[in-house]
């Protein structure tokens, strides 16, 4: 298939719909079977991906922790429903973002008045309805999100961000971790 066609073959999900699917709760999947707790062996540098799936078994979701080999504090959590490949959740620390210069009707009013702007600091992007990707963030120090920064003398906040995502995706997956998670 090209990939053109299959751009276009992208469903575009309502806003309450994302909302049901990042808030389920999921496990994630390892040979087929659903993981209670998940053993993370950590390299120096980072990069995960974690199979999902709803625990009525109707959704699979896919989540990715990377780290950039070029900037080592430049750390991104995303978040995707993985049938359609629609994006519902990334925070990216240490990283740079602009929003579009237009918005629609579905803009939640938090984000509009960062409408075009530039964000040039830790931020979280969220699904919108009528946009394909991931296209609007707002800075993380006016989110909800409860770990607003990453620091490499504290490997201990990669952690806490890692937990605090998982809680905001509906994982009930425990996570463990072998060794330091970044550095």
């Amino acid at each position: 298939m090209r990939k053109d066609i299959m751009i276009m073959s992208i469903k575009i999900i309502s806003q309450e719909e994302a909302e049901q699917l990042l808030h389920m709760e999921k496990k994630i999947v390892w040979n087929d079977t659903l993981q209670d707790t998940y053993y993370l062996r950590t390299p120096t540098d980072f990069f995960a991906r974690f199979p999902m799936r709803s625990l009525d078994g109707n959704n699979l979701f896919l989540m990715q922790i990377s780290q950039s080999p070029y900037k080592q504090i430049k750390i991104d959590f995303h978040f995707q429903e993985n049938c359609q490949y629609i994006g519902l959740l990334r925070v990216d620390y240490h990283s740079i973002h602009k929003n579009p210069e237009t918005m629609n009707e579905h803009v939640p009013p938090i984000a509009q008045k960062y409408c075009g702007h530039l964000i040039d600091d830790s931020h979280i992007h969220f699904y919108v309805e009528g946009y394909r990707r991931l296209d609007w963030a707002i800075p993380l120090t006016v989110s909800r999100f409860p770990i607003k920064d990453i620091r490499m003398e504290d490997p201990d906040s990669l952690l806490s961000a890692l937990r605090a995502f998982s809680a905001h995706i509906g994982l009930t997956t425990k996570i463990q971790t072998e060794g330091r998670l970044f550095l």
